[in-house]
């Protein structure tokens, strides 16, 4: 199971930034756009809550449990709140365009969950635990994914409470 989910988010990620490309290169359709964003929003949000609470070894430290159960609970809800201002834009068309720092937000997502599903998965087979060494990386992974987060919401809040002004 956890090999498919690993196989289904690089399959993701990369069909994430080619059909990007494809669609600057032809032309871009609102329902193009809002099914990328969607199936970003699915899969990121899924996939980080299924690890963390199916796959989350009970054998580490409470504190590292509690933090990194924090970030993934500010990830996915600012996950949704980007996506409530997303379609706020959309109803009242507005230029909804992905920022720059929703990109970042979106690459440091995809990688901390293959990290966390790689280490899942080669777990099994190393003597040492791979998962208490990548617990280091996913959270610092999170943390750069909630900060441009924040920065994307500021920025689409700016955004729309101009046009609201105009």
């Amino acid at each position: 199971m956890l090999w498919l989910l690993l196989i289904l988010g690089i399959l993701t990620s990369l069909s994430d930034f080619f059909d990007g490309n494809i669609a600057r290169r032809f032309s871009i359709t609102l329902f193009g756009t809002a099914l990328d964003r969607l199936r970003d929003k699915f899969f990121v949000c899924s996939a980080l809550a299924l690890l963390f609470w199916q796959y989350w070894p009970t054998d580490k430290s409470i504190i590292i449990t509690i933090f990194t159960e924090l970030l993934v609970i500010l990830v996915i809800s600012f996950e949704l709140l980007i996506n409530s201002t997303w379609l706020y834009a959309l109803i009242k068309k507005l230029d909804a365009t992905t920022s720059k720092d929703g990109k970042i937000k979106v690459t440091c997502e995809f990688f901390a969950i293959a990290i966390w599903l790689t280490s899942l998965n080669i777990d099994k087979y190393c003597i040492a635990d791979t998962l208490s060494i990548s617990i280091f990386f996913i959270d610092l992974l999170l943390i750069v994914s909630f900060y441009f987060q924040v920065r994307s919401f500021g920025y689409y809040y700016l955004k729309y409470s101009r046009n609201n002004k105009q």
